[in-house]
């Protein structure tokens, strides 16, 4: 009987349906429902078309677009996350710059 090592920590998409992992079709599902959702309101039809495109596009982009190897909403979030580091690392930095130094001066020593 041969044993095998199991690798630890990787990291794969579980494919459900058509190439296609359960987020991906989560976000399909709500582009849709959210274009079909803009037929339903009391606006113009220019709106209407309008809304429904923009969310079918946006739907779109986030189940399918990757950046730099990211899946679009993780490189969203990150680079949302990286600036507000970023500008809490600015402010602790500004504070701590502030520091108070007072030099008193030497005495003479009588030799």
């Amino acid at each position: 009987m041969e044993t095998y090592t199991i690798p630890r920590g990787i990291k794969t998409k579980e494919i459900v349906a058509y190439g296609l992992s359960s987020k991906q079709i989560i976000y399909l599902g709500f582009g849709i429902g959210a274009g079909l959702s803009f037929f339903t309101l009391s606006i113009p039809i220019d709106l209407k078309i309008a809304g429904s495109v923009i969310s079918a596009i946006t739907s779109l982009m986030l189940s399918l677009a990757k950046r730099h190897g990211q899946e679009l909403d993780k490189y969203i979030g990150n680079f949302i996350l990286y600036n507000i580091r970023q500008k809490e690392w600015e402010n602790s930095v500004e504070k701590e710059s502030s520091i108070r130094i007072n030099f008193h001066p030497r005495q003479s020593s009588a030799v």
